[in-house]
């Protein structure tokens, strides 16, 4: 009986391949032992078929590459064995082991009997978790109506008197955890016609380079500066028979594992006059 298995040298302790292996399936897309990036943040179900030779009270504990889910410990029923059960695996154990190639097994044990008997691993192809980077930060601006503002007052940074060019500066935030030293990081400022969202684009106002990261811009934060002339000239002459204001949006983002990661945007109404007028251009 699988209860009492001969003991197996090999990880996962006594093997026993009599044992059906338990299949995951990802909590949106319900595909059997794929988690893919629609199933970013959900909950895993694990369904296994019981053994008819295990019994009522046996307990039955779920791993997830080798992480005890202890959330999922089942004690068997009478009418369980010889029939399907299901678990839940809750996204933590998920996002704590990463994409990859991954594996559950579960272990069943009875009171007084020394031995529990394990499944095999079941192999799991996990491309589940999506990375969401934190906006950055666009500094210089003020709040109002909960949201932020950009106008003549920010194109110089108060506390550094040597800062004598007029630009927008952001920052961006550390990036260290997923990026080092020579790899390329791309920064895009874009900009719409007026302070409502799903205006115009105005062209001339797109500012994207993409940079390798170093000491200058390192992964660990830096402020990143879109000049006056290419982002912010360019919405207030855009069409100012309608408007002299522009809504611009800021993203970085970067490849992992083959893919490309966007951050989430930052987002600032640019009013960039002084009455009618275009704003001075030299520190006050």
């Amino acid at each position: 009986a699988p209860i009492v298995p001969d003991p197996d040298p090999e990880w996962p302790g006594p093997v026993n391949p009599q044992m059906a292996l338990p299949d995951v399936y990802g909590g949106n897309d319900n595909q059997k032992n794929h988690l893919t990036e629609n199933d970013d943040g959900a909950d895993a179900e694990l369904r296994v078929t019981i053994d008819a030779a295990f019994a009522e009270d046996d307990l039955v504990e779920f791993y997830y590459t080798d992480e005890h889910v202890i959330e999922a410990d089942y004690q068997l029923e009478q009418a369980d064995p010889g029939n399907e059960i299901k678990v839940t695996i809750p996204w933590a154990y998920i996002l704590r082991h990463d994409n990859g190639n991954r594996f559950a097994h579960y272990e069943v044990s009875r009171a007084g009997v020394p031995n529990k008997a394990a499944s095999g691993p079941q192999p799991i192809v996990v491309e589940a978790i999506v990375i969401h980077p934190e906006a950055a930060e666009i500094l210089g601006g003020f709040v109002s109506g909960g949201r932020l503002w950009l106008n003549c007052t920010s194109l110089f940074d108060p506390a550094d008197p040597t800062d004598v060019n007029p630009d927008v500066r952001i920052n961006i935030p550390d990036l260290s955890k997923w990026l080092a030293n020579g790899e390329d990081l791309t920064l895009t400022w874009t900009a719409t016609q007026g302070t409502a969202p799903g205006g115009l684009d105005i062209p001339n106002a797109k500012f994207e380079k993409t940079i390798q990261l170093n000491a200058t811009n390192p992964p660990t934060g830096f402020v990143w500066r879109i000049p006056y002339a290419d982002g912010l000239k360019p919405i207030y002459e855009f069409n100012q028979a309608v408007t002299y204001d522009g809504l611009a949006t800021f993203i970085y983002a970067f490849e992992r594992n083959g893919k490309t990661i966007t951050s989430e945007p930052a987002v600032a109404v640019v009013s960039m006059h002084s009455f009618t007028a275009e704003c001075p251009l030299v520190r006050p």
